[in-house]
């Protein structure tokens, strides 16, 4: 589980896929709830560019890759990118597969 800020549902977010750290006007803002999301994997923005993925993120940036519940139609395909921090930061509630039966 993730806190959102208003950015997270910005015009920019949605097309590009990439969801930066919260601004000040987040924070002033305040956040608007919370969301669950799969985590599909981490890297930096060269490592998504160098598989064709995310070509805006930033070369340096270490980002979780999500898939989130909202469809196909928003972000890349319904799959974006956070700052790895932004879990750090905001991220609670993590839960992991640790067995198939």
């Amino acid at each position: 589980g993730v806190t959102l800020f208003p950015s997270f549902e910005s015009a920019k977010a949605l097309a590009s896929g990439i969801v930066g750290m919260p601004g000040i006007r987040d924070r002033m803002q305040g956040p608007i709830g919370g969301h669950c999301m799969a985590v599909w994997g981490i890297g930096t923005g060269a490592d998504w560019k160098a598989h064709g993925q995310f070509p805006t993120a930033k070369d340096g940036t270490v980002y979780a890759k999500l898939r989130n519940s909202w469809g196909p139609a928003v972000y890349q395909r319904g799959y974006l990118l956070i700052p790895a921090e932004y879990l750090a930061q905001y991220g609670s509630d993590f839960w992991t597969i640790r067995r198939v039966s």
